[in-house]
């Protein structure tokens, strides 16, 4: 199993909302969808990416992604 950062990108910053643990960022992605996914706002959305490195924010407050990474996301739309 691995570990995977899941964060709210907001309009103003992002934050840390939970690490899950999956195989892959498939299985990842899909936990967020059925567990965690009702509590985003409309225009929000989940970036879902491996652990490979601590976690980074820049001056913005928002996260830095690492090349490297697995990615996925979820956004609400409406």
């Amino acid at each position: 199993m691995n570990k995977y950062y899941v964060i709210r990108r907001k309009e103003k910053s992002d934050v840390l909302e939970t690490i899950v643990e999956a195989s892959t960022v498939s299985e990842a992605q899909k936990f967020v969808s059925e567990n965690i996914n009702e509590d985003l706002i409309e225009g929000e959305m989940f970036l879902i990416f491996n652990d490979i490195g601590p976690l980074g924010f820049d001056q913005g407050n928002r996260v830095i992604i690492p090349r490297e990474a697995s990615l996925a996301s979820i956004t609400r739309l409406h």
